[in-house]
């Protein structure tokens, strides 16, 4: 499923990161990470994984969304937007690229 939504992101070429983060039942930090592009002229919003957040610092969850998009094999560098919910910790974290 990855590869058919990175097939599609590199035909659109620039997309958006949404994350947000919320506490399982056994207290563990899970983070949801969704991608937003634009294709055949309509906007397309895709879950990309769940993962768990080892930390809610600004500094660990960019490293860890990063290596998400990374292994998903898109291309970061056309990341023209980033959003966050209950990852408010990133919303204070400088740009992370």
């Amino acid at each position: 499923m990855q590869q058919c939504i990175a097939a599609e992101v590199d035909a659109a070429k620039y997309f958006s990161l949404l994350a947000d983060e919320t506490t399982d039942f056994a207290t563990r930090e899970q983070l949801s990470v969704c991608i937003r592009y634009v294709s055949d002229c309509s906007i397309k919003e895709r879950l990309l994984c769940f993962a768990t957040a080892p930390d809610l610092t600004g500094s660990v969850l960019s490293k860890k969304l990063l290596r998400i998009v990374d292994d998903a094999g898109i291309n970061k560098d056309f990341m023209v937007g980033q959003g966050y919910d209950g990852a408010s910790e990133m919303s204070g974290h400088a740009k992370f690229r």
